[in-house]
């Protein structure tokens, strides 16, 4: 069976997915069950409150983290992705 090369564009694309989706979704649930708007807004907690624009513009940015991301999983991909010498 002849494998088709895998391109950057389509890894990209995956993680970018895969990452927004998860820090969405790992977010929406930290807020909602470790109460963080409430552990934020202390003055000495080191985090910016809920209120900030840059907590709401933290899901816009992630696609560029994806794209970070999948720039370090790129040079390693013949050892992960498979064949006979495939590490994973």
């Amino acid at each position: 069976m002849e494998q088709r090369a895998f391109r950057f564009r389509e890894l990209a694309a995956k993680t970018v997915v895969c990452h927004t989706i998860t820090y969405f979704a790992m977010g929406l649930l930290a807020a909602h069950f470790l109460h963080c708007a409430a552990e934020f807004d202390k003055p000495g907690s080191g985090m910016r409150p809920f209120s900030s624009p840059w907590v709401t513009a933290g899901p816009v940015l992630q696609p560029i983290r994806g794209v970070i991301f999948a720039s370090v999983f790129w040079p390693p991909r013949g050892f992960c992705s498979g064949g006979e010498t495939a590490g994973l």
